[in-house]
């Protein structure tokens, strides 16, 4: 019989001279990190195919078309790469002071901030998301690049950090969160 082994979680939770900083590594998908690099040398492939195919002569409507075609095709391979980055070296930061929670997400240098008046934050829970083709942000949530499983509301909207998170850390998150701000 296999002996599993206590859970420690992802998130580290830090005090800091303002408050509480909670770090949270992203959510690796063995599936994805292998498969994308292998995926990325085809994609490198086709950049280098159109690219070539779009400097040598043609028709106009064969050059626009293939034109907007690499134009999707990059954005497409910028994403990937994206994606990747992320999985190896992306982390989410969230830290709460007297007057502000303040959210990051944050890959190899490149971040996005978002910054919340903490006295109109409410409603802090561990909430576990649901995937849905019918969410708009679905394809993000799947990579891990958008929403969590801990839910706040902010005025009349609802916000979402700790992507990736299972119910028992998001809680363990949640309840440390409340016991230093209780307003929460």
């Amino acid at each position: 019989m296999a002996r599993v082994e206590v859970g420690v979680g992802r998130s580290q939770i830090e005090s800091t001279l303002d408050g509480l900083r909670v770090t949270i590594p992203a959510k690796r998908n063995t599936f994805a990190m292998l498969f994308l690099p292998i995926w990325l040398v085809g994609w490198a492939f086709g950049e280098v195919m159109a690219t070539a195919a779009l400097l040598t002569p043609g028709t106009d409507a064969n050059k626009l078309f293939l034109g907007v075609w690499l134009c999707m095709w990059t954005l497409g391979g910028f994403f990937a790469i994206f994606a990747l980055a992320w999985m190896i070296a992306g982390r989410e930061i969230v830290s709460v002071n007297g007057q502000d929670l303040v959210h990051v997400r944050t890959v190899s240098g490149i971040s996005r901030s978002k910054e919340y008046t903490l006295s109109a934050v409410s409603n802090l829970r561990a909430s576990p998301q649901q995937f849905s083709l019918s969410n708009q942000d679905a394809d993000f949530e799947y990579w891990g690049l958008s929403g969590g499983s801990i839910a706040f509301d902010y005025g009349k909207s609802t916000h979402r950090f700790g992507a990736g998170l299972n119910d028992a850390e998001a809680e363990h998150v949640v309840s440390s969160l409340k016991k230093r701000f209780g307003n929460l």
